[in-house]
């Protein structure tokens, strides 16, 4: 068993479910100091294999989430603004496969120059766009389940907690980046607005 793997998975979870309460962050990893991490967790995430039913336990509360998330959003919006979000990112991209096909035909290897600075800016703007309406998704819906979010995250602090007592690690070698300082068992640095530094107390 790689203790500090499992601790790190356990940090990673507690810090996205963090980042769900309002104020909403579209993307939790943004606030790891370690690039890609995230992605490695939900490759090959160490609970899996060490607590399966944890693990499940947590995929379903993402998927709930994801549902009221969502549902509440687009029940409160109206049609035509969807719409609207929608068709733009359709005609980006529409636009972008015409411009590359064409540019290809006449000029092979420009074309494919000429094409990747617009390519990227768009698929910047893109990904803004998604992250801002995902944001604005969240704040709607977040406070109306701040509760259900709060307590999932206690549960894992509290998880960490019991995982750090058992196998005889040292918290402060594992901080946690969090967005709210209402949890318990937690001693808690200010880092910033909406950003706080917590370490585990094993008591």
């Amino acid at each position: 068993m790689n203790c500090e793997k499992i601790a790190k998975a356990l940090i990673y979870h507690i810090e996205r479910v963090d980042c769900m309460r309002y104020p909403v962050k579209a993307h939790p990893s943004d606030l790891l100091k370690r690039p890609f991490y995230g992605l490695a967790i939900f490759l090959n995430d160490p609970i899996a294999k060490y607590d399966p039913k944890l693990k499940t336990k947590i995929d379903n509360f993402f998927h709930i989430y994801k549902e009221k998330l969502y549902n509440g959003y687009y029940k409160a919006i109206e049609k035509k603004q969807k719409f609207k979000e929608t068709l733009v990112i359709i005609l980006a991209v529409i636009f972008l496969f015409v411009l590359i096909f064409f540019l290809n035909i006449h000029f092979p290897y420009l074309g494919v120059a000429i094409v990747f600075p617009p390519l990227f800016l768009i698929s910047f703007f893109i990904a803004k766009f998604l992250h801002y309406e995902f944001e604005k998704a969240g704040n709607h819906v977040a406070p109306l389940i701040d509760s259900e979010i709060k307590e999932m995250t206690q549960n894992l602090i509290n998880y960490l907690k019991q995982f750090f007592k058992e196998n005889n690690i040292n918290p402060s070698n594992y901080p946690l980046h969090l967005r709210h300082n209402d949890y318990e068992g937690l001693r808690y640095e200010k880092k910033g607005k909406n950003k706080y530094i917590a370490y585990v107390v094993v008591e």
